[in-house]
């Protein structure tokens, strides 16, 4: 049989079609966003452009509809039997992708706020035609950190929404939830900072916060406090107001910390940093 070159084109455009169909369908509207997407499977986590994802489709489609082209044109039943299995394969793969983006998207619009910030960031829990995404990266040592700002639109404040916290060491990835943007909540990032090897964003309330810092290992520590000092053995302290009593004290060679409520414990010698000028506001 010659090669037809019109037979040819019309496969590869429709496998073309087939692949911005699937875009469409997984990614709705965010299909055009031109944010990453992010992927879980099992215990790896992907981050990939929505371009590179739709061209793996592309090429996985491809290579099934060839593959079994050649098969079906080919007079072995074993090679028919072995196609047969392989686009049940494929088709049942293509429903399940289907329904588990189906109950994110279901997921994520009833789901209560407090709810939808546990687990991993996820662009399903902040749709785009009531976000917008902002992605702040700073070189940190020897990795990265990345502030994901999901400013909330709809909001007739100024500067809302939440604040998480992307550390990116080598290949690997974790997350956490920072805080919220709010009229009297924001997210505080020392500049420079302060504690070598390591990255800290100070989520401050009104009359509380939660310092936060994550080491070279992706490894995050969290304890209470809005201000804070380190001393010459390298222990840093924190208090919820400048003046204030001592709330905890946190050992950074070590990696342990101690809480310090209610034992009404004075700072004495100690310079206290947060919210001034060696830093800024993530806006």
């Amino acid at each position: 049989m010659g090669f037809d070159k019109r037979k040819e084109l019309y496969w590869a455009g429709a496998i073309l079609l087939s692949t911005l169909i699937t875009g469409i369908l997984v990614f709705g509207e965010a299909l055009w966003d031109g944010q990453p997407v992010d992927i879980q499977l099992h215990d790896t986590y992907f981050v990939l452009t929505k371009t590179l994802f739709l061209v793996v489709v592309f090429i996985v489609l491809a290579v099934v509809v060839y593959g079994c082209r050649a098969v079906l044109s080919s007079s072995s039943i074993v090679l028919k039997i072995v196609a047969g299995i392989l686009v049940v394969i494929v088709i049942g793969t293509l429903i399940t992708i289907g329904n588990a983006v189906y109950w994110l998207h279901q997921q994520a619009a009833v789901a209560p706020v407090e709810e939808r910030w546990e687990g991993k960031f996820s662009l399903v829990k902040y749709p785009s035609d009531r976000y917008n995404i902002n992605y702040d990266t700073i070189e940190v040592d020897s990795f990265r950190v990345v502030l994901i700002i999901c400013l909330n639109t709809g909001s007739s404040l100024e500067n809302t929404g939440d604040v998480w916290m992307r550390c990116l060491v080598g290949d690997s990835i974790t997350e956490k939830y920072i805080g919220p943007l709010e009229s009297e909540a924001g997210v505080w990032i020392p500049d420079p900072q302060p504690i070598p090897k390591m990255f800290m964003a100070i989520q401050c309330g009104e009359f509380d916060g939660v310092i936060n810092l994550v080491s070279k290992k992706g490894e995050f520590i969290s304890f209470p406090g809005r201000y804070y000092a380190v001393d010459e053995k390298n222990r840093m302290y924190t208090t919820f107001a400048e003046y204030d009593t001592l709330v905890y004290a946190y050992d950074l060679t070590k990696g342990s910390g101690e809480s310090l409520l209610g034992k009404h414990m004075l700072h004495r010698d100690l310079v206290f940093q947060g919210g001034g000028a060696n830093g800024y506001w993530v806006k």
